[in-house]
């Protein structure tokens, strides 16, 4: 996939699929707006398309219309994604579809990993949709630090999946976002790993009063090569 794809996100409506949407259309990236309500998907990208300066306008749809796109990323909630994945199984066949989301639990002394049965959120989606292309990414990304336009982005994104062409295209549309590099990192089942991290990123904010997401240093000091 050379030219810039057409992207779609399932259940985009809620924090991280406006956050994303907003770094896409910001980067030149045509973005469809996906939700339940095709209604309330218009409303948010009208909103904000009003509020922001985005190279591309975005587009409210229903969450199938969304699946009409080179890549789609679904942005429903963990507790949420396997069942849509199922539901919309048939659209996403054949489709790179992102998978975003991390299962966590929060104990009293810190936020927790939870894995299920299938060993990853990421395994579980395609189990739901076999025929999906599914690609794990941006499960460390802050929300609201996609959201905010205004701040400078400075993270790596690891992206895990078993089509390399599926992976591929992924980093390639990463890379569209200004201050994020995409790095593959193997196949869909080190997805476990990518999405535990997120917990860990959880506590790290709180024990030292900050927010951060995913840097990876070259021991040697050497720039990397991307």
């Amino acid at each position: 996939m050379t030219s810039t794809p057409l992207v779609g996100i399932v259940g985009g409506t809620g924090p991280a699929g406006t956050g994303l949407a907003l770094r896409f259309a910001a980067g030149g990236v045509t973005v469809l707006l996906g939700s339940r309500d095709p209604a309330r998907a218009a409303t948010t990208a009208n909103d904000l398309n009003t509020m922001h300066s985005l190279l591309t306008p975005i587009t409210g749809v229903s969450n199938e219309a969304a699946c009409n796109a080179d890549i789609v990323v679904l942005a429903t909630s963990a507790d949420a994604i396997v069942e849509t994945a199922a539901a919309l199984r048939e659209q996403l066949a054949g489709r790179i579809t992102v998978c975003m989301a991390n299962l966590l639990k929060r104990s009293k002394r810190s936020f927790e990993a939870v894995l299920p049965p299938e060993g990853s959120v990421a395994r579980a989606v395609q189990a739901a949709a076999p025929e999906a292309n599914v690609v794990a990414a941006y499960q460390n990304l802050p929300a609201a630090a996609l959201a905010d336009l205004d701040r400078e982005l400075r993270a790596d994104v690891l992206i895990c999946g078993d089509d390399a062409e599926a992976v591929s295209s992924v980093l390639a549309l990463t890379s569209t976002i200004a201050g994020l590099d995409p790095i593959d990192a193997g196949a869909l089942a080190n997805a476990a790993g990518v999405e535990a991290l997120t917990a860990i990123l959880l506590n790290v904010n709180r024990t030292l009063h900050g927010e951060f997401s995913v840097r990876l240093v070259d021991l040697h000091g050497r720039a990397p090569s991307r």
